[in-house]
């Protein structure tokens, strides 16, 4: 009965070694806490004694042979957990042994689970920006300043913003804004954002915005789509308070690669706005003197009239039409420095209106960006 039983454990653990045979025999050997193997050793030192107690005809020597061959095969066995074996052992593990460890080696790797803890990931740049541009969109006089110029996001989905891409709506740039995106692929991605006017966006624009209203927050929407060396852009801004404007730009713009550290960059956009829009930038609620010691507070081109003169009042429609260009240079994967030049053209829905004393807007940056 041993003997057959010994045949048994031999059959299946062989077909067990076949199924697992990607599994590392030798790791399985040193594994502790292995009962199997050293049961199977036990099984074949019983039969080795009943062999011999069968060919001497002698119970009581068989029974105490097969004691014995309990005892050696239990020393003969592969120490585990890095213990040395005798140099007088014998063969360190028999491959139905061998082959019930692969086994269980192979039912323990598969329970056990790989916790990773999830990494932030965060990208971007930041860096700073000195500009010279029109004052407002329409004004003849000109400014120059300095800014922070950075880009943050975080596991490509929340980020915050001060960029001056003069790419879309060159009046709306160079707001700080953070927000999520909604989504985000290598291709395509949408966004949500929340704005509002900078210490230096207020300064120029204060003369036109004053009267009009308070600075208030802005609730962008936007998408970009890329394609090879193309991306075509959206963004719809809506002002939460004070004038309550809604603006929509859309543009397309193509990378040209130089060399493989300088880029250049060109496109074009265009810029719808609503009445309250136009109202606020071109047509500003303006206060004045009445002659007799008060005020008089009303859009500008009402008091033009009021004066006797002739006035345009602007209309919703499309605003503007804006080319940019882009040249990239980079010192390294980590530094470049980029000049932006941009040109905006008034539409007659907008131009002749009192605030437009000019049709033409225009802007220069440089900027120094460090890349993580």
């Amino acid at each position: 009965m041993r003997s057959g039983e010994y045949w048994r454990t031999l059959v299946l653990s062989s077909m067990a070694a076949v199924v697992c045979g990607a599994v590392d025999v030798q790791a399985a050997m040193v594994r502790p806490a292995a009962a199997s193997p050293q049961a199977v050793t036990d099984v074949e030192a019983d039969a080795d004694a009943d062999a011999d107690a069968d060919r001497s005809g002698a119970a009581p020597a068989a029974q105490s042979g097969g004691k014995q061959g309990k005892a050696a095969g239990r020393s003969q066995a592969k120490p585990r957990d890095g213990a040395t074996a005798p140099q007088d052992a014998q063969a360190p593990m028999t491959l139905p042994a061998a082959s019930g460890a692969a086994v269980e080696a192979a039912g323990i790797a598969a329970v056990v689970p790989v916790d990773e803890p999830p990494a932030v990931k965060v990208e971007g740049h930041i860096g700073v920006r000195l500009s010279n541009q029109s004052e407002y969109e329409g004004a003849k006089g000109r400014k120059t300043f300095a800014a922070p110029n950075l880009e943050i996001t975080f596991n490509d989905r929340f980020f915050f913003s001060i960029t001056d891409s003069m790419g879309l709506d060159i009046g709306a740039d160079a707001k700080p804004q953070a927000g999520v995106y909604l989504v985000s692929t290598e291709a395509l991605k949408v966004g949500l954002a929340v704005s509002y006017e900078s210490a230096f966006d207020k300064k120029g624009e204060q003369s036109i915005y004053a009267a009009d209203t308070a600075v208030a927050p802005d609730l962008r929407l936007f998408a970009t789509y890329t394609f090879g060396y193309n991306q075509v852009a959206a963004r719809y801004t809506r002002v939460l308070g004070g004038s309550q404007s809604e603006k929509l730009s859309v543009g397309a713009f193509h990378l040209f690669e130089l060399r493989p550290d300088l880029t250049l960059t060109v496109g074009g956009s265009v810029t719808w706005a609503n009445q309250k829009a136009v109202n606020a930038l071109f047509d500003p609620v303006t206060t004045v003197p009445d002659g007799f010691g008060g005020t008089i507070t009303a859009r500008a081109s009402d008091l033009i009239e009021l004066s006797g003169g002739v006035a345009k009042r602007p209309s919703a429609g499309i605003k503007s039409v804006d080319a940019v260009v882009a040249l990239e240079y980079w010192f390294s994967k980590s530094l470049s420095f980029e000049l932006i030049g941009a040109v905006v053209y008034l539409t007659d829905n907008v131009r002749g209106t009192p605030a437009a004393e000019t049709p033409w807007v225009s802007g220069v940056s440089t900027i120094v960006k460090h890349h993580f």
